[in-house]
C-alpha cells in the first residue's frame, strides 16, 4: 500500500459522516426569510437533472427483492410528495422531500429537489451540502467544488460544509488549499474525525510529516478502531524515521481492517432493506409532523406524528 491507499480512506471516513449530514440541519447565520421565486443558482448543474417532479422517481431501494419494502418505499415517497403540493413555497417541505428520495437512492430527484429549495431560498445551505455531496459521491469533484464553496460561505462554522469542499479539494489535487480549509477547524477539541484525517493525508501528500502526524494521532484518539486513521499515521512515522512506532500502527491498521471487513461481511449476511427504508419513512414523517405545526396545522401534524411513532415501533 501507498499514500494513495491512505487517500482513499477519506472515502471510507466520509460514509458514516454523510449519513450524519442527510439528516443534520446547517442554517446560515442570517438566512433569507422571503420565499419569493429567484433565478435558479448553479444553472449547469440543474443542466443535467430534470425539473423536479416528485412522482418521477424510481428509488433504488424498490428494487428490493423483500415485499415489506415496497409499501414502505410508496409511503415515504406519498410523504414528500404530499408535503411538496401542501407547502410548495417552503423550501423545509421541499428539503424534506429531497431527503426523501436521496435515502431511499434516487440521487437525481434529490438534486433536483434541492434545486427547487434554492429557487425558493437562495441562502438554503443544507441544499448546496446536499447537491454537492451527491456530486463527490459520483466522483465529480470539480462540478461540486462551486456549491460546496457556496454552503461554507454561508456557514463557515459548520465542519460538515468543510470535510465535504475538502473531499472534493482534495481530489483534485488542491492539497494547500486543503489545508487552509481544514488547518483552523482542526483546532479545535471538537474537531470531528474526517477532518482531522482529511488534514492529515494532504499534509502526507504535500510531505510534511511533522504536521501529518498530529493529525492522524488526534484522529486515532476520536476513532481508534478506524483503520485508515492508523495506517496514515504508520505512513508518517515511517517518513519521520519512527519505524517501532510505524509498526505498532501498522499492526493496528491491520487488526482494525481485518475486524472492519468481517463486520461488513456480517452486515451483508443480515440487511435488512425494510428496517433501513422504515427508518426513513419514520424520519420523513417525524419532518412532516414539524412542518406542518409550523405551518399551524396540527391535525396534519398530529397524524404525522402518530405514523412516525408507530414506523418506529415496528
Amino acid at each position: 500500500m501507498g499514500i494513495a491507499a491512505a487517500a482513499a480512506g477519506a472515502a471510507v471516513a466520509l460514509a458514516g459522516w454523510q449519513v450524519w449530514l442527510h439528516f443534520s440541519r446547517v442554517r446560515a447565520p442570517h438566512a433569507r426569510d422571503d420565499l419569493q421565486e429567484r433565478e435558479e443558482p448553479f444553472a449547469s448543474v440543474r443542466a443535467e437533472h430534470a425539473p423536479y417532479r416528485p412522482e418521477a422517481g424510481a428509488p433504488r431501494a424498490a428494487r428490493s427483492r423483500d415485499p415489506a419494502v415496497a409499501p414502505l418505499v410508496e409511503q415515504a415517497t406519498a410523504v414528500a410528495r404530499r408535503l411538496v403540493e401542501r407547502y410548495p413555497a417552503d423550501a423545509e417541505a421541499v428539503a424534506t422531500a429531497a431527503q426523501v428520495h436521496r435515502e431511499l437512492g434516487d440521487a437525481d430527484l434529490a438534486v433536483a429537489a434541492w434545486q427547487r429549495c434554492l429557487t425558493l431560498d437562495a441562502e438554503f445551505v443544507d441544499a448546496y451540502l446536499g447537491i454537492g455531496s451527491v456530486l463527490v459521491e459520483q466522483g465529480e469533484y470539480a462540478k461540486a467544488e462551486a456549491p460546496l464553496r457556496k454552503a461554507v460561505a454561508l456557514a463557515p462554522d459548520s465542519p460538515q460544509a468543510a470535510v465535504m469542499l475538502a473531499t472534493a479539494l482534495m481530489n483534485q489535487g488542491k492539497l494547500r488549499e486543503t489545508v487552509a480549509l481544514l488547518e483552523g477547524p482542526a483546532q479545535d477539541a471538537n474537531a470531528p474525525m474526517p477532518c482531522l484525517l482529511l488534514l492529515g493525508q494532504a499534509y502526507l501528500q504535500l510531505k510534511d510529516y511533522a504536521k501529518a502526524k498530529p493529525c492522524f494521532e488526534a484522529a486515532v484518539r476520536k476513532a481508534p478502531e478506524f483503520a485508515n486513521a492508523h495506517y496514515g499515521l504508520a505512513m508518517a512515522c515511517t517518513r519521520l524515521g519512527q519505524q517501532q512506532e510505524a509498526r505498532e500502527h501498522m499492526k493496528r491498521f491491520q487488526e482494525a481492517e481485518s475486524l472492519r471487513l468481517s463486520r461488513q461481511i456480517e452486515d451483508l449476511k443480515r440487511r435488512d432493506d425494510a428496517a433501513s427504508v422504515r427508518k426513513a419513512a419514520a424520519e420523513a414523517c417525524a419532518s412532516a409532523a414539524a412542518i406542518s405545526a409550523a405551518h399551524g396545522d396540527a391535525a396534519e401534524a398530529e397524524r404525522y406524528r402518530r405514523e412516525a411513532a408507530r414506523l418506529e415501533e415496528n
